[in-house]
């Protein structure tokens, strides 16, 4: 069977794709967060590092550029030519200096990919470090 969709159709599919994946994205952020609120030696999870802990106080918001699909090259936990969902970001930090919370992202690549059974990659394309008014 074969679908034929015009322009517009397509254009209204890959926008609720989007929406999808910034709600993923959105909710693996304040589940990390919320990990690392409440967190000692004794329940700390296995799929968090403390680097993002500590990246994930700076982080305001992550906002999804756009999306696409290729095959990946296989890794420990996927095979050769499983779809690979690589997300494009820009990240709104709090921080008055500037970093890339590199660790965080993979640890949000990882709670997504998990629930969407396929391989997953954050690239981040800009930070914004926000204005903050310094605290003396």
């Amino acid at each position: 069977m074969e679908y034929i969709i015009t322009e517009s159709q397509l254009g209204l599919l890959c926008e609720n794709k989007l929406s999808l994946f910034q709600s993923l994205v959105d909710n693996s952020l304040r589940g990390i967060k919320s990990d690392c609120e409440f967190i000692d030696a004794d329940t700390f999870p296995d799929d968090l590092s403390f680097n993002s802990c500590d990246e994930c106080n700076w982080v305001e918001e992550i906002v999804i550029k756009e999306f696409s699909w290729e095959r990946s090259l296989g890794s420990k936990s996927f095979k050769e030519g499983t779809p690979l969902l690589i997300l494009k970001v820009d990240v709104e930090s709090s921080s008055v200096v500037y970093f890339e919370p590199y660790t965080l992202m993979f640890d949000v690549s990882k709670r997504i990919s998990d629930l969407l059974g396929t391989a997953v990659r954050i690239d981040i394309e800009h930070v914004d470090n926000r204005e903050v008014e310094p605290r003396f």
